[in-house]
């Protein structure tokens, strides 16, 4: 399974290796919590 970045600005996705994912969302949550931005979402796919 790969885990897809979406940029809502954008529109794009970017898939992430299952291995990075969880790094991935440990940096997401740190940096755009604390900057208050939402505009990129992790989403599980199979």
């Amino acid at each position: 399974p790969f885990l897809f970045l979406i940029n809502e600005e954008k529109g794009s996705m970017v898939p992430v290796p299952q291995l990075m994912v969880e790094q991935l969302v440990l940096w997401l949550s740190e940096v755009h919590l604390q900057r208050g931005l939402l505009l990129v979402h992790p989403v599980c796919r199979e």
